[in-house]
């Protein structure tokens, strides 16, 4: 634990100024839910808003705002923390804040651009809704968990609330999510989640009961971290943490992952590859693999990595290890 503890990010004054913005929200009682960015788009066009009327226009719709909106503290508590772009006589917020449960988490504002931008949407909501089930239906005993490419930390939340006494990790290698997720935790939860600088699991040690995780998954030629989910279609980052996290799981261990797929001539790349992988591991683990959604963010097949694509499908897999 000694590398983790050196990388783990502390609570700066950055994060104890936005953890009062988020109580401060909290208290007026926000509340939004995040859709897919074509979705958002679309809304804005038929609705015809092009400036907020209230905290759901600026910090859920992203849309520019006159100061007068927020109180003079919470104005000036992000502008000191340079959280608000100035455009003419309006402002926009750079960041968001959506509803997850009885949770406010914070990230990344729309449009969702930037190399470093934290996503959180539709995809955020199945893979919890994923998670939840789970752990419902299987109420495993969790001393010891990580959610891999973290983001805001949905996942290490939810862990969070479920078992309080277990060491809770949440690993990303974008230092702005490790910042958001440490907020977000340290807001909700009340067992402590160590935000953890790591590609993967390469710089955490020893095993866990629960691995879990909502990587990348698209082919984006820009290779932003919250997008590019490398080769086979985007499923090489998913097909990674496969490879990674079976020697990693305790006995009775499980890894769930929820992705996207892009299917191919009725073939799944992922699905192929993960049983080839299991299968030869000779140890034995057990496989499901599930379809939660057949057709999902439909308008990205329209970029040009994807030219013989069907479909892109939504999947939780679920690897458990049992000796």
């Amino acid at each position: 634990m000694n590398q983790e503890k050196s990388l783990q990010h502390s609570v700066t004054g950055l994060q104890q100024d936005v953890r009062q913005f988020l109580h401060w929200l909290q208290n007026q009682q926000y509340q939004f839910i995040t859709i897919s960015p074509a979705s958002h788009d679309a809304y804005l066009k038929r609705s015809g808003k092009t400036q907020a009327a209230n905290l759901s226009d600026i910090f859920g719709w992203s849309l520019p705002f006159q100061a007068s909106l927020l109180p003079i503290n919470i104005f000036e508590l992000l502008l000191r923390h340079d959280l608000m772009i100035k455009h003419q006589e309006l402002w926009s917020s750079r960041i968001r804040v959506s509803s997850l449960n009885q949770h406010l988490l914070l990230h990344s504002a729309y449009p969702t651009t930037e190399e470093n931008a934290v996503f959180f949407g539709p995809d955020t909501y199945r893979f919890i809704y994923a998670l939840q089930n789970h752990l419902n239906q299987h109420q495993p005993n969790i001393q010891r968990a990580i959610e891999l490419c973290s983001g805001a930390a949905p996942a290490a939340l939810t862990l969070a609330d479920y078992a309080p006494d277990a060491d809770i990790l949440a690993a990303d290698i974008n230092p702005l999510a490790l910042q958001y997720a440490t907020i977000n935790t340290n807001l909700n939860g009340s067992t402590p989640v160590h935000a953890v600088q790591s590609n993967l699991l390469q710089h955490v040690d020893g095993q866990f009961d629960l691995i879990t995780a909502n990587p990348p998954y698209l082919v984006d030629s820009h290779k932003r971290l919250y997008r590019h989910g490398g080769d086979l279609l985007g499923a090489e980052l998913a097909l990674n943490i496969v490879q990674q996290s079976l020697p990693r799981l305790a006995l009775q261990g499980s890894l769930l992952l929820y992705t996207g797929v892009v299917i191919v001539d009725g073939k799944d790349l992922l699905q192929q590859a993960v049983r080839q992988h299991v299968a030869a591991c000779g140890q034995p683990f057990t496989l499901n693999y599930q379809l939660l959604d057949p057709d999902i963010f439909a308008e990205e097949l329209d970029a040009q990595h994807y030219p013989m694509a069907e479909r892109i499908a939504a999947i939780a897999l679920t690897i458990t290890r049992h000796q």
